[in-house]
């Protein structure tokens, strides 16, 4: 049976995708890159969704798999919706890792979450190169990962009836009526931008935690540099600028209330002149009387003696 017959066996019915199927799209959607800066440029965006709609049933029938279930194109860009935004929630949850670092070890036995990384990754690429923050080829590491096969799972694949918790609704195939799609659109829109407002939120708020902690490393550094000051000083310096320290805070305390001057009782300057001097008490009188005694004595006894 030649390609085209077994092409025809691929139906579009509604039908939940399987964990495989999920992971086999983000790992196609990767190494495609339906990115309008990122991946083949000589390519459109609509036939990048057409290759991975291909791909995906040319997979299916290498494996075997009947019936074939190739989901819309619609549903292929649900799904990187989906990736997108659970791989920015774990983005900001997990610590930082080095750019395309999930490219290395990629393949479709890789991790749901490390599939959802690199698809983050790509479209990330796609916009620092359309706001003009990256120039020039892709990296290596991106580029060669376009030409990889496609491993298959060591495991049998999920049974089709078994839903994937990552799956989008089974409504995702359905027709919408053009009067309900600029409703949707508007929801999807919205839905993006409330998941952009919150990376902002989260990314502010790893801000304020870095500046944080930039400032508490700064106060340790300053009480460690100075109790080591207090340490090569001398006791007595540092017992000095310790009691300054301590007491720098607190209230000057006021002087205290100088004594008054003691005023002598009687200033010869200032005894009115209608009050007479004080006379001379009875024993400085009888001193006086003494002394005269002692002279009249010694002049006595001087005149015996010559």
């Amino acid at each position: 049976m030649s390609y085209n017959t077994n092409m025809s066996l691929a139906t579009r019915q509604r039908s939940r995708l399987s964990h495989s199927d999920v992971k086999l799209i983000l790992y196609l959607i990767v190494q495609i890159k339906p990115f309008k800066y990122v991946g083949d440029r000589t390519l459109s965006q609509s036939r990048k969704w057409d290759l991975i709609q291909q791909k995906f049933e040319r997979y299916k029938l290498s494996r075997g798999t009947t019936p074939i279930s190739v989901p819309t194109v619609r549903t292929l860009q649900r799904q990187m919706a989906t990736a997108l935004r659970k791989a920015q929630t774990l983005q900001l949850a997990d610590p930082p890792r080095a750019p395309f670092d999930v490219f290395r070890h990629l393949s479709l036995q890789s991790s749901l979450a490390d599939l959802e990384r690199a698809v983050l990754e790509l479209y990330n690429l796609s916009e620092a190169y359309k706001t003009g923050q990256t120039v020039g080829p892709l990296p290596d590491i991106v580029h060669s990962f376009a030409d990889s096969p496609i491993e298959a799972e060591p495991d049998a694949e999920d049974a089709p009836n078994t839903p994937s918790p990552h799956a989008s609704d089974s409504g995702d195939d359905m027709d919408v009526p053009d009067a309900m799609a600029p409703l949707l659109a508007s929801l999807h829109a919205l839905m993006d931008q409330n998941a952009a407002f919150y990376g902002e939120c989260m990314a502010m708020m790893r801000q304020h935690s870095t500046a944080m902690a930039e400032k508490c490393a700064y106060f340790e550094r300053l009480l460690t540099s100075t109790a080591e000051l207090l340490k090569t000083t001398s006791p007595k310096t540092g017992a000095a600028v310790l009691h300054a320290e301590t007491h720098a805070d607190a209230p000057a305390a006021e002087p205290a209330d100088e004594p008054a001057a003691d005023v002598p009782a009687d200033v010869p300057g200032d005894i009115p002149a209608d009050e007479p001097a004080d006379e001379p008490t009875d024993a400085a009188a009888g001193d006086t009387s003494d002394s005269t005694s002692r002279e009249r004595q010694s002049g006595s006894l001087s005149v015996l003696l010559n």
